[in-house]
């Protein structure tokens, strides 16, 4: 099937498969710190870096932020010839490097550029579900890691950025209830490739994760994706906060 296109950045667009940034310099930099040649000491180092030298951006009230400005080409003091603002975007790897920030997708992608460069076999950023495993509750929509370790397949949660928790946890338990929360798989992709697993995984993954999956699963997804960004962003900000907290508490126990 064709790759999913991304083109919620400035008016540009890309393939999801191009936030794999494998060749870039600053990921090849980032990979000659933290590589070993005992792979499983290579994933936690990666885990360890993203845990602990990044932060999920948020405002002044402490709620997610992913709301964006672009300037281009100074006019005067207080004027561009070119500017875009947007509600929701993705950030490049390169970005999230300098920025130190970055959403669960930006942190998912770096992590990855950086276990692909040599590359580590069979890695891969996952877009699916988080829900609460008691309740079955839809928390909202996610991306994470999933890749070798320790000879098993574990999930690696990027957007976990508390020193000391525990942030690899094995595939078979994400995924089959075996904590507060649990994962559901709907696409996974590296830098060329990218496969559905549902149908939901075939395209439409890509434009829910910057939807309220709530409120996209009450009224539909057209009807919440033809609303004003600014009152989407509204909703997928209030949402987003529960699914990072349930997330960071099922980490940690």
């Amino acid at each position: 099937m064709p790759i999913p296109v991304v083109d919620w950045r400035f008016g540009d667009k890309y393939y999801v498969t191009e936030f794999i940034m494998t060749r870039n310099c600053m990921i090849k930099d980032a990979y000659e710190k933290l590589k070993d040649d005992d792979n499983d000491k290579f994933v936690e180092n990666v885990a360890t870096w993203i845990r602990d030298n990044f932060q999920y951006p948020l405002d002044s009230s402490g709620n997610p932020a992913a709301q964006a400005q672009l300037l281009m080409f100074r006019y005067s003091i207080f004027k561009y010839l070119f500017k875009k603002c947007v509600e929701y975007h993705w950030t490049f790897p390169t970005e999230m490097i300098a920025s130190g920030y970055g959403i669960c997708v930006d942190s998912s992608n770096l992590a990855l550029s950086i276990l692909r460069v040599k590359p580590l076999d069979d890695s891969w950023v996952v877009l699916g579900e988080v829900r609460d495993t008691l309740t079955d509750e839809l928390l909202g929509y996610h991306a994470f890691i999933e890749l070798p370790y320790k000879n098993d397949r574990y999930v690696l949660e990027t957007t976990i950025h508390v020193a000391g928790v525990n942030n690899l946890v094995k595939a078979e338990d994400i995924y089959n209830k075996k904590l507060d929360v649990y994962y559901v798989k709907h696409a996974y992709y590296n830098e060329s490739e990218y496969h559905p697993v549902t149908s939901i995984g075939a395209y439409q993954i890509i434009y829910l994760l910057g939807l309220p999956a709530k409120k996209v699963k009450l009224a539909g997804f057209e009807k919440i994706a033809s609303m004003k960004p600014k009152k989407v962003y509204k909703m997928w900000r209030k949402e987003e906060k529960l699914k990072l907290e349930a997330i960071l508490n099922a980490f940690k126990k």
